[in-house]
């Protein structure tokens, strides 16, 4: 902890003030970027996985659909043959 406190000091000492500063800036703005680009590919990759669940649900969803326009299709011809018998 003591040698780090005397390079710091050291530092400041032989670059200056406003030099540290800049440093510390650029860091910190470097920092801040790679911790929102990991937050984004996160978002990324959870987001596709619910583009695929939803996809999932989608395409059962539509079959059932078809099956119930299927059924009601079958539905109605019979109904039209025993309106056709009377």
């Amino acid at each position: 902890m003591t040698g780090e406190v005397s390079q710091l000091y050291t530092m400041v000492m032989d670059l200056g003030i406003p030099a540290c500063v800049i440093i510390a800036s650029f860091w910190f703005i470097k920092y801040t970027t790679d911790q929102a680009r990991r937050e984004r590919e996160a978002f990324w990759a959870k987001d596709a996985e619910n583009d695929e669940k939803l996809m999932a649900i989608v395409e059962k969803s539509s079959d059932a659909i078809l099956s119930i326009k299927l059924a009601l299709e079958q539905n109605t011809v019979a109904i039209r043959e025993l309106m056709v018998k009377k």
